[in-house]
């Protein structure tokens, strides 16, 4: 049964994989972040400078450059395209499921490996993020990997030197992707991990000495390059606006209350309530919590002194459980640290918290595998729950495409079919004490969701990105002395089709002295924007191309379908 268990999580798992890779170049540039790490390398390999990064004409030292260097290798190897742009953020995506794998398997043994895998994979959330470059899913591989050899360390200590001064080097990499954030959350974890297990003695073994060498060599050669060649403003400017002030002033971002407990139970959906239930099992009944998370393989310790029946001691090879419990609370401070940092910031975005996907992954896959193999029977509720909450969601599905609704994109319709039909098995087989059926019907149906979403309803969607198209009627029509550009429209990844000086316009102002000269121009903005300045404009203008654009809101989803427009003004005439 074991086997064949496992060879069903094998072909389950390479099946939730494949949606990762389908058609990754066939979509056009999402607009606004994923443009900056397209455009960027290109730039870098055009002008050959690594050192100093650069959009749109203007200095980029926002952010670290590995992800543009990542891209850059990648654009050496295959050409510049939005395939090879792509593909690293996918490959990191692989690392990341793998590093659930890892872990899991460590602490439990390799079907949990491969559930913790299975549930990493198959977050419909984390699966669009991965099919776009973004620096927030290369900072999550780099920190899943550091907390992946911290607990190799701890449950293989045989090469624990080898494992720690991997972990180094991943801190390293992560500071170089995003910056000391990096550092300082993996430190606290560990910190108030080792507090709680009455270890903090240990640190002293962490080999921290080695580790700062290993993090140095990784980070100090490129900010000593940008300390030669431009002073250290821009060091300064990236520690203090881009990390301390966007984390204590407003005006970067939204502060919404409970917002990253909204967004944890959204994007891990429907993984959710396994995840809640794991957390509760441990922090509140501990004795549960040992019972569902502490079946892990053991690990040696040698040297341990031993009582023989005569009372007297001697030293020996002796064996202990594995500390299968305290890696799961080591999970558990990872998601309360880092969720608890970030909902304390003043700028609150939704893809801060992926880094802990990696380890709510691996409790649910424990949980998983505890509700097969020992058919914990009261999981089987959260199974009836999810399987309802799948349902009723593909129900709202199908009945948004028999009305006018909102949103037109193909395959809704297939999206709510395979959601009721997944979440209504799920329901059946739970309520009939049917376990592993229950799970395989919710597996299954989120990677035929996931399958579906990449072959049908994405390719439609590209009706609704209007930039490229857009950007080859500019290239077809406007001179090399020809402004373009945008109005109260965000489209940088014009920079990147257009591969010339882009215009970025939100004020009146400037849209009205931009036509106030016979020079050309050529700027992309709403059918609505444009009608509001057009009387303001002193030169005579037109729109030579337009696009559909969709914006789906809540409260006009059962409204009148109406597309608005993104359209293409030019004040040059007909020729």
């Amino acid at each position: 049964m074991s086997n064949r268990r496992s060879n069903v999580l094998y072909i389950l798992l390479a099946a939730a994989i494949v949606p990762y890779w389908i058609g990754i170049g066939d979509s056009t540039l999402w607009d606004a972040n994923e443009a900056f790490y397209a455009e960027t390398p290109r730039v870098m390999i055009e002008t050959g400078d690594y050192v100093s990064p650069s959009f749109n004409g203007n200095p980029r030292f926002n952010k670290p450059p590995l992800t543009y260097w990542i891209v850059a290798v990648s654009y050496h190897i295959f050409g510049v395209s939005e395939w090879s742009e792509r593909l690293p953020i996918v490959l990191g995506a692989m690392g990341l499921i793998a590093a659930a794998f890892v872990i899991g398997r460590a602490g439990w043994g390799v079907q949990a490996g491969l559930w913790a895998a299975l549930v990493m994979a198959t977050l419909p959330r984390f699966l669009m993020h991965s099919r776009r470059t973004s620096i927030d899913v290369f900072l999550s591989l780099f920190m899943g990997l550091t907390l992946m050899f911290f607990v190799l360390s701890e449950l293989r200590p045989a090469r624990r030197k080898l494992w720690l001064c991997l972990m180094y080097a991943s801190v390293g990499l992560g500071f170089m992707t995003k910056g000391p954030i990096a550092v300082v959350l993996p430190g606290a974890v560990f910190l108030i991990y080792l507090l709680f297990e009455k270890r903090l003695r240990e640190i002293g073994k962490m080999m921290m000495p080695t580790g700062i060498v290993i993090f140095l060599a990784i980070v100090i050669p490129w900010y000593l390059l940008v300390f030669q060649r431009h002073g250290g403003n821009y060091i300064v400017s990236f520690i203090l606006n881009e990390n301390i002030s966007r984390y204590t002033d407003d005006g970067w971002g939204p502060r919404r209350s409970f917002f990253y407990v909204q967004t944890m139970l959204g994007d891990l959906f429907p993984w959710s309530l396994l995840m809640i239930a794991a957390v509760v099992c441990l922090v509140f009944w501990r004795q549960i919590g040992e019972r569902i998370l502490g079946s892990g393989e053991s690990i040696v310790t040698n040297g341990k002194r031993l009582a023989t029946a005569g009372g007297a001691e001697k030293t020996a090879v002796a064996t202990k459980p594995a500390r299968s419990v305290s890696v799961a609370l080591l999970l558990a401070i990872w998601i309360v640290v880092i969720v608890g940092f970030y909902s304390l910031s003043r700028n609150q975005q939704d893809q801060y918290v992926m880094p802990t996907f990696v380890a709510v992954a691996v409790l649910v896959g424990v949980l998983l595998n505890t509700f097969i193999e020992k058919r914990a029977d009261w999981l089987r509720w959260i199974f009836v729950a999810t399987g309802s909450l799948l349902a009723l969601i593909g129900g709202a599905f199908i009945y948004l495409t028999s009305t006018r609704s909102s949103i037109d994109l193909a395959g809704i319709d297939l999206l709510g079919t395979i959601l009721l039909a997944g979440g209504l098995s799920t329901i059946v087989f739970a309520l009939i004490r049917k376990p592993e059926f229950a799970v395989y019907s919710q597996l299954w149906a989120l990677v035929a969701i996931m399958l579906a979403f990449v072959i049908v309803v994405l390719p439609d969607f590209e009706r609704y990105k209007p930039v490229k198209a857009l950007s080859e009627v500019i290239t077809q029509n406007a001179g090399p002395d020809a402004r373009v550009g945008y109005y109260r429209y965000t489209a940088p990844t014009m920079v990147f089709y257009l591969q010339r000086p882009v215009l970025e316009y939100f004020h009146e102002v400037e849209m009205t002295a931009l036509f106030a000269d016979d020079k050309p121009a050529y700027m992309i903005m709403t059918a609505n924007e444009y009608e509001a300045i057009r009387p303001k404009l002193a030169a005579e203008t037109r729109v030579i191309a337009s696009r559909p654009l969709l914006r789906v809101r809540l409260n006009e989803l059962f409204s009148e379908r109406r597309e608005p427009q993104v359209v293409l003004v030019t004040n040059e005439m007909q020729k």
